[in-house]
């Protein structure tokens, strides 16, 4: 099983810029991947975890939370690397 990352490195967020117009222009469609990416992982994790038969043990919100920084107890996206 590999991990699935929801940080920046692990969506193809890396260096992320919006200096030049050609970025600007890039940028809405890399950053709409990401976001799709990360549902799409989030999604195949709740799936694990139903199938894995802890469906209550892991709010998929938390998840969310957790990977986005807004909780100071783990390091961003450790949560997912655990769970894998």
């Amino acid at each position: 099983m590999t991990p699935l990352p929801l940080e920046a490195t692990g969506l193809g967020l890396t260096g992320l810029r919006v200096l030049g117009e050609a970025e600007a222009t890039e940028a809405p469609a890399k950053v709409q991947a990401a976001i799709t990416t990360a549902q799409a992982r989030i999604t195949s994790l709740i799936d694990l975890q139903i199938g894995l038969g802890l469906a209550n043990s892991i709010n998929p919100t938390s998840v969310v939370t957790i990977n986005a920084g807004k909780v100071g107890i783990l390091p961003l996206a450790s949560l997912v690397d655990q769970v894998a």
